[in-house]
């Protein structure tokens, strides 16, 4: 008997365990009597007999109902009805997600546009100017396809249809465009500007303009008591006039102007007005057309700003006093703390240098004094220099010069320095003359190359040859040149093939015949060289092309 139950035991066991794996090797199909869970996407088990059905899986269906049973759940996202059999219906799923339904041409919510749809969006609705939306993947509006609106004052053609502010048709009727002290454009201090009058109002004339045209206006406020300085530049060769005045639209106000009566075509003008500014004060600028012209300018505000760099051989507050030379803003700092170097030794600082006072300075190499050279501020008129230095203008451009190791024999000076004449009370220990006028150097640091340095000229290096500009040469004296200043543009130093006979020119005097003036290559002098001009490249040298760069006529260059 125990047996025999066993063995019932074991075949419902079976048959238990086979209904399970029914269930789950397949659970869209109905186990036999089990509860089960549909698979995700699946619908719900359906119920055995006498059991109830599986839910639905994720976005499935709800099971049905076996005999007897009551119909399953609805899977999350799937159908919710399920239908019973001798019992109560199933219950319904939570019910679809929110559909993607971009693409379809309706702007659906939570979407802004789609496909060519903007729901009446347009560029300058969205508070741009011309040019279309673009509707993105996701049914979002882009506006990469829009351009900017007019801005009526910022001298930029914001919405790039070739008009700027005034001329533009946006800006007509902006009160800034028919009246130039309704919105003046500030300008800080010290502070620089590039502009046009093109299209701008004529509503304002400056004192020193016997006409006048259309303006434009500026403002700033004076940070101290100090003297201004406006500086307007015009390149385009229009005539302007510039003034400055504390109202603007009052003429009665105006305190300086100045009108040179420049603007000639194609050349460069300059207007410059200087005034004591106040502290705290707003002064305007009006720029205007001085003969009915309008036209591109740049103009600058400056204001003397202290000495910010003690050791920099410029005079940085352009006060006349350079560095330690400048008692406000220098003289109390270290670096202009006197220091045991005599006149004349090497250096690195001006503290490194002896004074009498708190100005000593370091010349440097770029002012022709290799490896440093002691000095300090003097007097050219009383010459108050220490020993046997002497009080020399070297060019800084400074109210003071400075001092050089006096001498009367090469062996006074250091290694590398000679005693020269230069035209003071007596020689003075600087760097010798050029020593070579072959090298395409500035041996002695002045600026002036070989034969362009009176140094040279007498010299047979620097005597001129027959070559014309343009031909072949391995020396400088084989090429011409009005005063004896050839040069030979060799093929060693500077690249050309045969080397290219010319010589220097200041771009206002006349070169050879056949040759013209130009700045192909640089030197640190400024002067240009003779090139030979041609038409048609056959007239160049094999090697050379007729190019033109700039200049009037073309010319051979490599």
């Amino acid at each position: 008997m125990r047996t025999r139950l066993h063995m019932m035991g074991l075949a419902m066991g079976a048959l238990f365990l086979s209904a399970c794996a029914i269930g789950i090797v397949d659970k869209s199909s109905g186990g036999t009597g089990g509860d089960e869970t549909g698979g995700a996407g699946g619908a719900g088990a359906q119920g055995g007999a006498g059991g109830e059905a599986g839910q639905g899986g994720m976005g499935g269906e709800a099971g049905q109902g076996g005999m007897g049973g009551e119909a399953g759940q609805g899977g999350m996202g799937g159908m919710g009805a399920g239908t019973a059999s001798s019992s109560s219906s199933g219950q319904g799923g939570s019910g679809a997600g929110v559909p993607n339904n971009c693409g379809n041409g309706v702007i659906d919510p939570g979407e802004q546009c789609d496909g060519s749809e903007f729901g009446g969006k347009t560029c300058a609705s969205i508070g741009l100017g011309s040019g279309n939306l673009l509707c993105n993947a996701f049914c979002g509006i882009v506006a990469s396809g829009c351009v900017p609106k007019e801005t009526c004052n910022d001298f930029q053609d914001n919405d790039q249809d070739g008009m700027v502010d005034c001329s533009d048709d946006d800006c007509f009727v902006e009160l800034t465009c028919t009246d130039s002290c309704a919105a003046p454009t500030g300008i800080s201090v010290p502070g620089w500007f590039s502009g046009d009058t093109t299209g701008r109002p004529s509503v304002i004339s400056n004192s020193c303009s016997v006409m006048s045209s259309a303006e434009a206006v500026f403002q700033f406020k004076s940070p101290a008591d100090a003297t201004v300085t406006v500086h307007l530049n015009s390149w385009s060769g229009t005539d302007f006039s510039v003034a400055v005045r504390t109202t603007c639209g009052d003429a009665a106000s105006e305190i300086a102007c100045s009108n040179d009566g420049g603007g000639k075509p194609g050349s460069s003008e300059s207007e410059v007005v200087a005034f004591e500014a106040k502290a705290g004060t707003t002064y305007v600028v009006v720029v205007d057309g001085a003969a009915g012209d309008s036209g591109y300018f740049d103009l600058s505000v400056d204001i003397p700003q202290p000495e910010s760099w003690c050791t920099g051989l410029s005079d940085d507050d352009s006060d006349g006093l350079i560095d330690c030379d400048d008692p406000s803003d220098c003289q109390s700092s270290w670096e202009c703390t006197p220091g045991p170097g005599a006149t004349g030794d090497e250096c690195w600082q001006p503290n490194e240098c002896a004074a009498n006072a708190n100005d000593p300075v370091c010349l440097d190499e770029g002012h022709g004094f290799p490896g440093g050279y002691c000095s300090e501020w003097c007097d050219l008129a009383a010459s108050d220099c220490a020993g046997d230095a002497v009080c020399a203008d070297i060019g800084l451009k400074s109210a003071h010069g400075v001092c050089l190791d006096g001498c009367t024999t090469d062996s006074e000076c250091r290694v590398g320095y000679s005693c020269v004449d230069k035209g003071y009370s007596s020689k003075v220990c600087v760097l010798g003359p050029e020593a070579d006028c072959t090298n395409a150097g500035d041996d002695d640091q002045d600026s002036l190359t070989d034969c362009e340095d009176p140094d040279c000229q007498s010299k047979a290096e620097c005597v001129p040859g027959p070559k014309a500009a343009g031909q072949p040469c391995a020396a400088a004296n084989e090429c011409f040149a009005g005063q004896n200043d050839p040069v030979c543009i060799d093929e060693l130093y500077w690249g050309w093939p045969g080397g290219y006979c010319s010589e220097f020119c200041d771009f206002n005097g006349a070169c050879g015949p056949g040759s013209i003036c130009g700045n192909w290559i640089n030197f640190p002098s400024g002067a240009g060289t003779c090139l030979r001009t041609c038409l048609t490249d056959s007239q160049c040298r094999p090697g050379y092309s007729c190019l033109d760069i700039g200049l009037k006529d073309k010319v051979c260059v490599y």
